[in-house]
């Protein structure tokens, strides 16, 4: 079923499922499923399979964060009105029915909107709960954190290695301003007033009105590249750079310092030509970065390149426990 769905948004359904990558994320859910609390039969939602109830939740209690690391009894203020005013503008987006907007809408408005959506009579009904009674609902959002926190930092240790690779290259593309590439691919502002969360999503990024639930393994599904193969390509290379003795030398001399080219080669009694060469190969690898001070281009240590390849030995050789 996964796999039709990946083939019909054009991705290769059957390698994307049988990849390296797709490991990651079978580890991680058997792992949070293995020490999982399971929500009481009463909990709202939980159940529910339908994905346009499930956003519309998700971003709701991602709107108002701040309430889920709250103590009990600062909910006393989520009160209808509160909610009502939260939910129907997503409700507007997918009802089947054009309603004129008030300004002040009551219960009877609401419960217009979510009737004439289009989701499932049960979900529907689970909104209608949740507006008459939002502080139990929060009461058992929180609590099902609480329960499951345990399993979700033994799922995330088991995937530690990988996911911190993920996350280094989502703060990179973020850095080097290569969101501006993924806000024109999903057709939306650059300078739109997003809160983006960087998710283990099987593939795609999906936004909710002001929310990017933004899916780690996308670009690489996208341009048809394995997770795993990358890791090794880019191993492969930082290694290469660290192949002999005088690249090591440079990379310790940098530790304690910057310093430009002619300076490098005078402290490594290297030609100026053979040290331009180990440069290269140091800065290509991102071991090494360049910045320009006082008319001179000095070299840095890159810590962000150090750190990934220790995430890349993390991931090839590390010890993996329960896998």
């Amino acid at each position: 079923m996964l796999e039709n769905s990946l083939n019909t948004l054009g991705l290769q359904g059957h390698e994307i499922t049988n990849s390296k990558t797709f490991d990651i994320l079978h580890t991680y859910i058997d792992t949070f499923a293995k020490y999982r609390v399971a929500p009481k039969e009463s909990t709202l939602f939980y159940k529910s399979k339908d994905e346009r109830a499930f956003f519309i939740i998700l971003d709701f209690v991602s709107d108002i964060e701040n309430v889920m690391a709250s103590s009990d009894s600062s909910l006393s203020h989520l009160s209808e009105s509160y909610v009502i005013e939260k939910l129907i503008p997503w409700f507007a987006r997918i009802s089947t029915t054009n309603h004129e907007e008030k300004e002040n809408p009551d219960f009877d408005t609401f419960l217009e909107y979510v009737m004439d959506s289009a989701i499932e009579d049960s979900a529907k009904w689970a909104f209608v709960s949740l507006a008459k009674n939002p502080e139990a609902f929060f009461k058992n959002v929180i609590l099902s954190i609480q329960e499951n926190r345990v399993a979700f930092e033994k799922a995330v240790q088991q995937i530690k290695p990988e996911l911190d690779l993920l996350l280094q290259e989502f703060v990179s593309h973020l850095e080097e301003k290569k969101e501006e590439c993924l806000f024109k691919r999903l057709g939306i502002s650059s300078d739109s007033d997003l809160t983006i969360y960087p998710t283990l999503s099987v593939c795609g990024s999906l936004m909710r009105y002001h929310h990017l639930y933004y899916g780690l393994f996308y670009d690489k599904f996208l341009t048809g590249n394995d997770i795993h193969s990358n890791y090794k390509n880019d191993l492969l290379v930082k290694t290469k750079a660290l192949s002999d003795k005088s690249k090591l030398d440079i990379l310790l001399s940098l530790r304690e310092r910057p310093m430009y080219s002619l300076e490098l080669a005078e402290a490594m009694s290297l030609s100026p030509s053979t040290t331009s060469h180990h440069m290269n190969l140091l800065v290509t690898s991102g071991l090494v970065t360049i910045k320009k001070h006082g008319g001179k281009s000095y070299y840095h240590i890159n810590e962000e390149g150090i750190q990934r390849l220790k995430g890349e030995l993390d991931y090839f050789f590390a010890p993996r426990k329960d896998r």
